[in-house]
């Protein structure tokens, strides 16, 4: 920013405060000088009116300079807004408008500053929603896979624990089967002896 005579003669004209965040500004040193926030939460920026007031500040200070010079400069003071705009509250009291050249450039380079300010704001505050959710669709994708992984070691437990019964069924009955076979040739055999004796004994007695 390059300051004009006219510029710089308004800093005697100003309260200490405005020479204070001037000084701030013009600092050369990058690690010395404030941040924007800072500058931003300085008592001078603090104290000055809100933008309704402003507004009215300034089309009275346009309609005395008109009578004054005793012509319109559109171009240069246009001035819009919406009548319907509801009161802001009050942010410091509101400073009388002075008829000095380059007020008006500092003026609008405050609001500028200020409107960036706020621009930046709303981005950040944008980003910061937008990672939120990209957060929290990655957690309910995670959440997602992980109770199909769930699901799945479920029905794997499952199917292995009914083929394990599958398989002690299928034991018990060969088991089963396996001691019907041995108590019938146990019989087949008992049967096979006693015969054997019957005969024995008939052949002796029929000698």
């Amino acid at each position: 920013l390059l300051w004009r005579k006219q510029d710089i003669i308004i800093i005697h004209f100003r309260s200490k405060k405005f020479q204070s965040f001037i000084e701030s500004c013009l600092v050369k040193s990058h690690g010395q000088r404030p941040s924007t926030e800072q500058l931003l939460k300085h008592p001078f920026i603090r104290e000055l009116p809100n933008e309704r007031q402003i507004r009215i500040q300034l089309k009275d200070h346009i309609d005395r300079t008109k009578k004054k010079r005793g012509e319109r400069d559109e171009t240069e003071y246009e001035y819009s807004g919406s009548e319907e705009e509801e009161e802001e509250r009050d942010v410091g009291e509101p400073s009388s408008i002075i008829n000095i050249p380059g007020e008006s450039t500092l003026r609008r380079d405050f609001l500028r500053l200020q409107l960036a300010n706020k621009e930046r704001s709303e981005a950040l505050r944008r980003q910061q929603l937008e990672q939120q959710q990209n957060e929290e669709h990655k957690r309910l994708l995670l959440a997602e896979r992980q109770k199909r992984i769930e699901e799945q070691k479920e029905q794997r437990r499952r199917l292995e624990e009914q083929q394990r019964r599958e398989r002690e069924l299928r034991k018990q009955q060969e088991r089963e089967q396996r001691r019907r076979y041995e108590e019938m040739e146990q019989l087949r055999r008992d049967e096979e002896r006693r015969h054997a004796e019957r005969e024995q004994v008939h052949t002796l007695t029929s000698c």
